[in-house]
């Protein structure tokens, strides 16, 4: 969910979303249909999902990268 919160910062949070790798499924708002998924994602905004596995072998290796250097740190 890419809460809004302000319509800039709304936007910046689904552009950022989409980058890395979301898609948008519909925008939760505040009448009374949306009343079901405010419950269960706490707020109004864009509700977005990504396939999993997908995303994982896009990003594991930035993930795993830095947890490495962190490692190699101490």
């Amino acid at each position: 969910m890419a809460i809004d919160d302000g319509e800039k910062q709304h936007k910046r949070l689904v552009r950022h979303y989409k980058r890395l790798g979301l898609n948008v499924i519909r925008y939760v708002g505040e009448d009374i249909t949306n009343v079901p998924d405010r419950l269960i994602w706490g707020g109004v905004g864009t509700l977005m999902n990504a396939e999993i596995q997908p995303l994982l072998e896009r990003w594991s290796p930035t993930f795993l990268g830095t947890l490495q250097k962190e490692v190699e740190s101490s």
